[in-house]
């Protein structure tokens, strides 16, 4: 499968349907209570001991414009998980008629905004607050409006997280008074799918740019790091004409690249230019918010 077909692929894997409903009234899920391991660890965890396969709902935003490794990252749940997984993309409210106690656990996904309404509305918060099976949350640019991330998890009353603050500072993120017995865990902001192995490098002769490089210009709160990464472009391309170097180097939103065409785009450099990645600065209210 080329990199194009296995994007373009990624429909398929959207319910047509929800599991039957469940016999017994499930006991609500105390924060802490089940392990996370639940959704990634194949043996010995408690909820597995439950039920041998569990049905799993996952809710994105997720379309034929979405980022390649939102696609992988949303593909990697049921094909790599030993339960099943019902995905559903939606903003919003949730769908009329969708019984979310037909589900063993909920994952929501960080394509979803769990603090914007646009992505989950005050009724969904609601729905999924009092649903009793297990609750897990994905975050990136966890370093962005934490106040209002954090109350919209105390709110749902997630069992667990996964975002990308590393260990030594994960609890100035997810502050354990604020989210008690919730399991924390430290995650990579992605990872090479499978596919990409299968793909053959082009020859080195045969690749037409000799340095190429993407970026986003980002707001200096963020640190040093996120300037680093479109100042480097402006400092490279000053030297590049001295070299007679064919390069493909830019920041700008409208050369952005995505899915198959970035890995075309990386088939075709010879070189690409790199600097150090992650976030130094601690955002924990909204610019428009006024307070902490």
């Amino acid at each position: 499968m080329t990199g194009s077909d296995r994007y373009a692929a990624a429909q398929p894997i959207f319910v047509t349907g929800f599991p039957e409903p469940v016999e017994s009234q499930r006991a609500p899920t105390a924060p802490g209570q089940l392990s996370s391991r639940c959704l990634t660890d194949p043996g010995g965890d408690q909820i597995g001991q439950m039920k041998e396969k569990l049905e799993i709902l996952l809710l994105c935003d997720f379309n034929e414009g979405s980022a390649g490794t939102i696609v992988d990252h949303v593909r990697a749940f049921p094909e790599y998980s030993r339960h099943r997984f019902w995905i559903l993309s939606n903003r919003g409210d949730l769908p009329i008629g969708l019984e979310l106690e037909r589900f063993d656990g909920i994952v929501l996904h960080y394509s979803i905004i769990i603090s914007y309404d646009s992505y989950l509305s005050p009724l969904a918060r609601g729905a999924i607050r009092r649903f009793g099976g297990f609750k897990a949350v994905y975050v990136q640019d966890d370093y962005r409006w934490i106040d209002r991330t954090v109350a919209a998890m105390q709110y749902l009353r997630v069992n667990a997280i996964f975002g990308l603050a590393p260990r030594e500072v994960i609890d100035e993120v997810y502050s354990p008074s604020r989210l008690p017995d919730v399991d924390r865990n430290t995650v990579l902001a992605g990872y090479v799918p499978e596919h990409l192995t299968q793909i053959a490098p082009k020859a080195f002769a045969d690749r037409r740019i000799d340095v190429g490089y993407r970026a986003r210009k980002l707001p200096a709160w963020i640190g040093t790091h996120a300037q680093e990464k479109w100042q480097i472009a402006d400092r490279f391309m000053q030297d590049a004409p001295m070299h007679d170097l064919k390069c493909d180097v830019s920041y700008r939103e409208e050369d952005r690249i995505y899915a198959d065409a970035w890995v075309d785009f990386i088939r075709d450099c010879k070189a690409v230019l790199g600097t150090e990645s992650g976030f130094q600065r601690l955002r924990f209210y909204r610019r428009d918010s006024g307070k902490r």
